[in-house]
């Protein structure tokens, strides 16, 4: 019995921006989009591949309720990966935990910024 989740439950590493030459270039030359919860740097490119650096810093709060946020960012990106661009690279920073139903203000903020990216 494997405990692994099928693919289409998977927010998985090829969706992951993680090299710092990509995450130098888009925090000096990406546009930017604050909200209410989060701030986003995004800018498209020509590959196929939508990828995403989530970061939560440590005033959002304590590790557990930062990894929430993060779970729950993840999530929102996962349910909408199809109404994103193909190409879109972001840096998803989180300035709080929303107190009421926090995957829908998460929600409105990601495709607000990145939907037209």
């Amino acid at each position: 019995m494997s405990l692994e989740k099928p693919d289409s439950l998977r927010f998985g590493k090829e969706f992951r921006l993680n090299s710092d030459i990509e995450l130098r270039d888009l925090t000096l030359t990406g546009d930017r989009f604050r909200g209410r919860f989060l701030e986003i740097k995004h800018k498209a490119s020509d590959a196929d591949t939508r990828r995403f650096c989530i970061k939560v810093p440590k005033a959002v709060g304590n590790a557990v309720c930062r990894n929430r946020v993060k779970r729950i960012i993840r999530e929102v990106l996962r349910h909408n990966m199809d109404k994103l661009r193909p190409g879109v690279r972001a840096i998803l920073r989180a300035k709080g935990l929303p107190a009421e139903s926090p995957h829908s203000h998460f929600e409105k903020e990601i495709l607000g910024a990145l939907a037209d990216a």
